[in-house]
């Protein structure tokens, strides 16, 4: 990550350029916890007559995760750049 990429991360997250991979990393978190819900509820609802809900649900979990996946590169990069 450029230095000109964590002040931009910086200002979109609201934080200084030292605080990015700490914010990135709490907003990875945060989707993880979303993912891990949305596998709860799709095996909860698993049996539903709704199967178009499950394969929804199934298709939302697969790009939560994707999302928190980039966010944790974006974390690594920034660590690196901070130092």
């Amino acid at each position: 990550m450029k230095a000109v990429e964590l002040v931009a991360w910086g200002e979109a997250l609201g934080v200084t350029s030292l605080e990015v991979p700490w914010a990135l990393r709490a907003r990875a978190r945060r989707l993880e916890d979303i993912h891990n819900e949305l596998v709860r509820e799709r095996a909860l609802l698993s049996n539903a007559p709704d199967e178009e809900l499950v394969v929804q649900l199934t298709a939302a979990a697969r790009v939560i995760a994707a999302a928190a996946c980039h966010l944790e590169d974006a974390v690594s990069d920034a660590r690196r750049e901070v130092g």
